[in-house]
């Protein structure tokens, strides 16, 4: 069953503040979820694929931390929260498809 989404994206490092890019496929394995549970979510091209009917509901978003500490969050998000994290951050319109990671 699919639990997490995850979202690749820079961050600045709070050891040596620079700037790094963590990929959606890495996350799983910082958080330590299974890769199986997590629709990977890489880059605009890749979102461009995704369709909304296979998002469901409460998916716990995982993203990169710039502190390192990969807790997996309380909060779940609806497909509108989904929605809305990907029109600011990688700027996608309302007509695209998800990809399971095991796909």
């Amino acid at each position: 069953m699919v639990k997490y989404i995850c979202f690749s994206g820079h961050v600045i490092s709070q050891s040596d503040q620079e700037t790094h890019f963590i990929p959606a496929s890495r996350l799983p394995q910082l958080y330590g979820v299974r890769k199986d549970e997590c629709i990977i979510v890489n880059d605009r091209m890749e979102m461009r694929s995704i369709h909304l009917i296979t998002l469901p509901n409460g998916l716990i978003p995982l993203t990169p931390d710039p502190l390192g500490i990969y807790k997996i969050p309380g909060t779940k998000w609806t497909k509108e929260e989904v929605i809305g994290h990907l029109k600011r951050n990688i700027g996608i319109n309302k007509d695209f498809m998800i990809r399971r990671s095991d796909e």
